[in-house]
């Protein structure tokens, strides 16, 4: 039996631990993908060994040329696929999939969206740039390194002439 079906049959097996489940935790019928998720998420990972799932929590700032910061972004994402992100216009968490996982972006931002200290971090997000790229914006951007330059000698593939002199330039910053 291949490591697929093995994952597959593991699974199997725990589908009837879920009748286990104090009857408190009954939803209508379109909550009940979400409220199940997790716990199949945790169940599959769990009895598997699968390890290839990654949450990943993103966050940017993007500065002009004088380091004045012009956007802030705060994302998360699941399997390189976005679920949700600070949206400044709403000040909140607002869902990014419309796709197979909508439900539990629009779980995750409610979610998020109620945690008061995070709302307050991410308001704050544009000022906070300002505040922790400036300690390095002068050694980042006023750099310089002159180029190294060589000249040499090569054979042309494209004309008649039997020489030709290339130039070549690295090295430098800023380009």
């Amino acid at each position: 039996m291949g490591h697929e079906q093995n994952q597959g049959a593991a699974l199997l097996q725990m589908l009837p631990l879920l009748w286990l489940l104090p009857h408190s935790w009954a939803v209508p019928e379109e909550q009940s993908m979400i409220t199940f998720l997790p716990l199949l998420l945790g169940l599959s990972l769990g009895c598997t060994g699968a390890g290839g799932f990654v949450a990943h929590v993103e966050s940017t700032c993007l500065l002009d040329d004088a380091g004045t910061p012009k956007d802030f972004t705060y994302c998360i994402s699941f399997n390189k696929d976005l679920l949700t992100c600070w949206d400044p216009e709403e000040n909140k968490m607002a869902p990014c999939e419309f796709g197979v996982l909508n439900s539990l972006a629009n779980v995750l931002s409610q979610h998020l969206n109620q945690k008061d200290t995070l709302m307050q971090r991410l308001r704050n997000g544009l000022q906070n740039c300002a505040t922790h790229t400036q300690p390095f914006w002068g050694s980042l951007t006023n750099r310089t390194r002159p180029p190294s330059v060589q000249v040499a000698k090569t054979t042309p593939f494209n004309t008649r002439e039997p020489v030709m002199l290339a130039c070549y330039v690295w090295g430098f910053y800023p380009a």
